[in-house]
């Protein structure tokens, strides 16, 4: 059993990786936060319902701020399911944004029409 634990590092190391993956993805949230978001509060004396709106649309209801409500974590999943998932759909990302930018540039439009192709299948895909 000590043999099979020691694959993973002692429990301190456990412990001790966690800490420092958690505080890389606290500041990495911090800093899009401090970039991307607008905060506003309710000032009326009226109540509204908890929403967030993102790119335009708006999400509702948002009762928890917590990645489980607002839909980017999966509570049937392990933590290492969850984060390969999230790995898979940043680097398909990544590869539809270096397709689109190839597109944009291309002259001839039978590899155009090929890499838009091939775009559309890696989005629904995703």
């Amino acid at each position: 059993m000590n043999r099979e634990r020691s694959l993973y590092g002692t429990e301190f190391e456990v412990k001790l990786r966690n800490e420092l993956t958690q505080k890389a993805i606290a500041k990495e949230c911090a800093e899009w936060i401090k970039n991307k978001v607008t905060f506003k509060s309710n000032t009326s004396d009226k109540s509204i319902q908890g929403q967030i709106v993102v790119d335009g649309i708006g999400y509702t209801p948002i009762n928890n701020f917590t990645t489980v409500e607002c839909g980017v974590w999966n509570e049937e999943l392990t933590l290492d399911e969850n984060l390969a998932f999230h790995e898979k759909q940043a680097k398909l990302e990544k590869e539809i944004a270096r397709l689109e930018k190839r597109a944009r540039a291309e002259k001839q439009p039978r590899k155009k029409f090929e890499l838009v192709q091939k775009i559309k299948e890696l989005k629904e895909k995703g």
